[in-house]
């Protein structure tokens, strides 16, 4: 794992000031990007309302592992098919890779990725990044 230790800003979904050491190749996640993360977590957290496990994600020139706990919060909260309303991480980290097609998942790069901004593509249903 490229960051083992969360910083505050990782745990609150804030990106971090400074780059990592392996951010001098970086991803940027686009709208469509957080949306193919979104529809797989939430299909992998189907009705339950806990979720601790990894979600790989296929992009653009890229791959992405979610590994999250998370709390999971639905508009009926005694209903396990309500759709879910709110996500509340307890950890996370997102890892990126560059494609490669010699050896796939083998060249990890920084990235902006933001659980924020996926809370807000879940809770508004549209995602505005600055």
């Amino acid at each position: 794992m490229k960051n083992s230790i969360k910083t505050p800003q990782r745990l609150f979904g804030l990106t971090p000031n400074t780059p990592s050491a392996d951010q001098s190749e970086s991803i940027t996640f686009t709208p469509n990007d957080y949306a193919e993360v979104l529809a797989s977590l939430l299909e992998n957290i189907g009705t339950r309302n806990f979720f601790n496990g990894r979600v790989a994600t296929s992009h653009d020139g890229f791959s992405s592992v979610l590994t999250a706990t998370l709390i999971v919060y639905r508009r009926n909260q005694e209903d396990p098919h309500s759709p879910v309303s709110d996500l509340v991480p307890v950890w996370w980290d997102m890892e990126c890779f560059v494609d490669e097609e010699e050896a796939p998942l083998t060249h990890p790069v920084g990235d902006d990725f933001s659980l924020a901004s996926l809370r807000k593509l879940l809770i508004h249903g549209k995602l505005q990044l600055d």
